[in-house]
């Protein structure tokens, strides 16, 4: 086998390698998480984000190509950024807190994982993950009249599971 043949097939292999731990990956994301959502390099919404609209409360509608820092709450963009640039070699998901904001602006409180992988066309993509954290103290911060008010938000809270 020549050196551009060996090459070729090495990185075909990689990138079957890259499909089968992306696959992996997003299945447990999806078994622990309440969303997962691919990222492409420019840190865009590559699927087509339905899971993640009807998350935050925006219908049924594509988000594919949406920036996904726009859902970011304003406090927490660093600490998005510092987790997507913080990715080491060993693909690790290191999680943190953040708020998103749903369609009507109340903070959505979640954990986030992020990992990244590399595509079948050697392109960087990431997938993350959400899970909601209900807490009094996202509850409170809050205006209290807007809490009482907001349909999304009553509506949120009577889908969320019983534990």
């Amino acid at each position: 086998i020549d050196a551009a043949s060996f090459r070729e097939t090495l990185a075909t292999a990689e990138s079957q390698m890259s499909d089968m731990w992306r696959n992996a990956f997003a299945a447990l994301q999806d078994a622990t998480c309440s969303v997962t959502v691919q990222l492409d390099g420019d840190i865009r919404i590559a699927d087509d984000g339905m899971k993640l609209a009807g998350f935050l409360l925006m219908g049924e509608r594509p988000l594919l190509g949406h920036r996904f820092a726009s859902y970011v709450d304003a406090a927490d963009l660093d600490t998005f950024e510092h987790l997507i640039e913080a990715q080491t070699e060993s693909f690790q998901s290191l999680p943190c807190s953040i708020n998103l904001r749903d369609s009507s602006g109340s903070k959505v409180p979640v954990q986030i994982f992020h990992t990244q992988f590399i595509d079948i066309k050697q392109r960087i993509q990431h997938l993350v993950g959400l899970v909601e954290i209900e807490t009094d103290l996202a509850i409170a911060e809050e205006d209290e009249e807007r809490v009482t008010a907001s349909p999304n938000l009553q509506l949120r809270r009577s889908r969320r599971p019983k534990h």
